[in-house]
């Protein structure tokens, strides 16, 4: 059948029915025959059908089921009905849609099988001159409601088969989505077996994606990820390509090399074509992403650790610098299992609360100045010894334990400080906080609730924040800020001289203090330009009347030149490490003993003289 819309008027090719010896007719939205041909007049005994409304032809009894039929035909749900004519024809008819665009559908109706020739001999014990209401049709042996079940089982079939298409689509880019790829995994690693051995999955992780749909639009974003669809499909060895993610995408490919690191560099080919560069709307976008590899059999021997293993392996790719293409091995597997127990024993740390504050001195490099300290977060673990803070920070952030951390550290620390700072023997308490506090209201709230409960003024309390956590969302981190100054504790940016070194920092914060970076401090006493740098500090702290901290200073020389150029205070390891309380302590009463004698502080000798 040919349908065909020309200026509103709908043309049918009547020579495509001549083969057709079954009833067969065609009617628009509202039910009127556009086309009946020769076999359908004849059944009904009419010269001419076309003009007709369908449901008029019907007994009245019928037609409330047949515009029921018809609307669901037009929704494309085909459907199989008896319908009895005006005239007493009976016929078994399947209605279907045919048509695409929805002004324009229009139903066909084709006839199984009419009586009352046919079904009077088919039907065993039925009566020689059945009446069309009692008959019970039969097309090739099979009765109507036979002919209806086998109908709605293969929609039902079909539908299922499309709504488990739909369930492992990504829609937006038509790749599979997880649970489509976990099917793809079962069914290669099934009927693979041994061959196995060079199945590949490849993790891949869009850098800066969110940047991309902030600056150009979330329907550039959606084009972007589509383009990358298209080329994920290209290769040959792809076997299946899935969206897992916002900007995540999984390739499971074969190589016919079962070597491992020959597979990397195909996944790089795959991955540097995919990363190519891109025009959306006239705009060249320019990709990066980074990559992570497993191999079934050789590192993963089962589906979740074969996952597993390419996602380590994208993780450490985009630690490297992103824009890697990085193979799980060994090492990583090392480093995996490292993770997880440090995850672990953090976990039960940060709920029995045996994490410990260590205090370090900072020291005043003018005599008028009180001593502060400094609260920094050990972890001693039964099994995993002293875990450097470096790395205990990251796993706490990555597995969302770090506000809980900070604010066990906090109150700890001010318990303990109380009697020290209320005795006059430690002037102030540093905290360093991490950006978590300037996106989070109820971390800035619990850590001000947290010193208040301690007893502690938050008078006695100063932030430190460093620059590159500030300028990611300055004007949240100011709110943040604003509200820390407004119970009164003070702000100190830390690390100054590196990351932004941003002047409108120093302009635009209510800055109390500035403490400069312990890499300019490092080669003060013997680089000229570094000695320049650190002045031009000094010369802004005092423009915005902030007191300076030169911290991480290592020798008697550093801690001279840093009281010599005016700094306010001095931090490092040439006047004291981080002690625990009982060290620190001891280490006051040593400072008020030499400070009684007139002598020169712990390390500072030359820095005294020189003061």
């Amino acid at each position: 059948m040919v349908v065909c819309v020309k200026t509103g008027r709908i043309q049918l090719s009547e020579q495509h029915f001549k083969s057709i010896n079954s009833e067969l007719f065609v009617v628009d939205r509202q039910g009127k025959i556009l086309f009946a041909n020769s076999a359908f007049c004849t059944r009904l005994g009419l010269h001419r059908a076309a003009g007709r409304r369908f449901l008029d032809l019907l007994e009245r009894s019928g037609r409330m089921r047949a515009r029921r039929s018809l609307e669901d035909a037009l929704k494309g749900e085909d459907q199989i009905e008896e319908y009895t004519f005006f005239n007493g024809a009976v016929s078994v008819m399947k209605l279907i849609r045919i048509g695409s665009d929805e002004t324009t559908d229009l139903v066909a109706g084709l006839s199984f099988v009419s009586s009352p020739a046919v079904h009077a001999k088919a039907v065993e014990g039925a009566q020689d001159t059945p009446s069309p209401d009692a008959a019970a049709l039969v097309y090739k042996g099979l009765s109507l409601e036979r002919l209806r079940l086998e109908h709605r089982l293969r929609r039902a079939q079909l539908k299922h088969k499309e709504a488990l298409k739909a369930s492992n689509t990504d829609h937006p880019t038509g790749l599979k989505n997880r649970a489509g790829l976990d099917r793809d995994l079962q069914k290669e690693v099934v009927q693979a077996g041994a061959e196995c051995a060079n199945l590949f999955l490849v993790y891949i992780d869009l850098d800066d994606f969110k940047f991309i749909n902030d600056t150009y639009g979330h329907h550039v974003g959606d084009r972007l990820l589509r383009a990358i669809g298209r080329r994920l499909r290209a290769p040959g060895n792809v076997v299946s390509a899935a969206r897992v993610g916002g900007d995540e995408f999984a390739v499971l490919a074969r190589s016919e090399e079962k070597d491992p690191e020959a597979f990397t560099e195909l996944a790089r080919q795959v991955w540097s074509r995919v990363f190519d560069a891109i025009r959306i709307d006239g705009l060249s976008l320019n990709l990066t992403g980074s990559a992570g590899v497993s191999a079934f059999g050789a590192d993963a021997f089962d589906l979740e650790t074969l996952k597993r293993n390419a996602d380590a392996a994208l993780i450490e790719a985009k630690r490297s610098g992103k824009n890697q293409v990085r193979l799980f091995d060994a090492a990583l597997e090392q480093k995996r299992a490292r993770r997880k127990a440090l995850e672990q024993g953090l976990r039960h740390a940060v709920s029995k609360e045996t994490l410990e504050p260590f205090y370090q001195p900072i020291v005043p490099g003018k005599s008028d100045l009180g001593i502060g300290v400094e609260v920094l977060a050990r972890w001693q673990d039964e099994h995993l010894g002293d875990v450097p803070p470096d790395e205990f920070i990251r796993v706490a952030t990555d597995c969302g334990l770090l506000s809980d951390l900070d604010l066990l550290v906090a109150r700890k620390a001010c318990r303990e400080l109380k009697p020290l700072v209320e005795s006059g023997q430690v002037s102030f308490v540093t905290f360093n906080v991490s950006p978590m506090v300037l996106s989070r209201d109820d971390h800035v709230d619990r850590f001000i609730e947290a010193v208040r409960c301690c007893g502690l003024s938050l008078e006695n309390i100063c932030i430190e924040i460093t620059e590159s956590d500030i300028f990611p969302d300055f004007e949240q981190a100011k709110a943040t800020i604003a509200t820390l100054k407004r119970a009164g504790i003070k702000l100190a940016l830390d690390d100054y001289g590196t990351g932004y070194s941003n002047l409108r920092a120093l302009l635009d914060l209510p800055v109390d203090g500035i403490k400069i970076d312990r890499s300019l401090m490092t080669g003060v006493a013997n680089d000229e330009r570094a000695m320049r740098v650190v002045r031009s500090i000094i010369h802004l702290a005092r423009v915005c009347n902030a007191w300076l901290v030169a911290e991480g200073v290592e020798t008697a020389a550093q801690v001279a030149v840093a009281q010599a150029m005016g700094c306010h205070y001095v931090q490092g390891y040439a006047l004291s490490k981080p002690l625990a309380f009982a060290d620190l302590e001891t280490w006051l009463v040593r400072q008020a003993e030499s400070q009684k004698k007139g002598e020169p502080s712990q390390g500072s000798k030359q820095a005294i003289s020189l003061a």
